[in-house]
């Protein structure tokens, strides 16, 4: 089937989004307002992460780091953020930065989509601890970025998100994947039903 364009307007931004006939875009209505208290966030790593090897497709080809996010947020946009629009924000390790290329590919189409780089006051070891003493700690096996990761999401993004008025969020691995649509606003459903913390893994990780 042919392109074909839309214009999603969300607080007075225009953004063209390219249609190809694989997926339908729901254009929210009036109702599913943009909600700057609201984030969908990912870790990604733009270097190599030597806790986690390659994943394959369905075809058994090897996926890895920019290729399991584009998918990701791919499939986020079309059964989600299309419908209900979210801040989704992108945090990386200020040292491994994405290049201007993969942001402008990984923004292209998805509005709301920004990039934040974790400076040495969200990325660092705690209580002037040093990498080179990882091999005294439990579970060496676990990289320094590893556990600075476990840090992020454990204790710190919470400080940070908290500074940025932010109330609720949504964390997302870069190869987390929403398989179908998703007919309601989470954000809201926790609102109004008073639900602190609620999480999915049907899929189990081993060794």
């Amino acid at each position: 089937s042919g392109k074909s364009n839309t214009t999603l307007h969300n607080d007075n931004n225009k953004v063209e989004i390219e249609l190809t006939g694989k997926n339908d875009i729901v254009v929210p209505s009036p109702n599913n307002v943009h909600k700057k208290t609201d984030a969908i966030v990912y870790l990604a790593q733009f270097g190599n992460h030597s806790s986690y090897g390659a994943q394959l497709d369905a075809g058994h080809k090897v996926i890895t780091g920019i290729s399991k996010l584009n998918k990701s947020l791919e499939l986020l946009y079309v059964n989600y953020v299309y419908q209900f629009p979210t801040d989704v924000i992108i945090f990386y390790d200020h040292l491994s930065p994405p290049d201007a290329d993969t942001m402008a590919n990984l923004r292209r189409n998805r509005p709301h989509l920004q990039f934040r780089s974790l400076d040495e006051k969200w990325w660092s070891l705690p209580y002037e601890l040093q990498p080179w003493q990882l091999v005294l700690w439990s579970r060496p096996a676990f990289s320094v970025g590893y556990r600075l990761m476990m840090r992020w999401f454990a204790v710190l993004i919470w400080h940070y998100l908290d500074a940025e008025n932010y109330t609720h969020c949504m964390r997302l691995d870069d190869d987390s994947y929403i398989l179908s649509k998703i007919e309601y606003n989470l954000f809201d459903y926790m609102r109004d039903n008073k639900k602190r913390y609620a999480f999915r893994n049907p899929v189990l990780e081993s060794d």
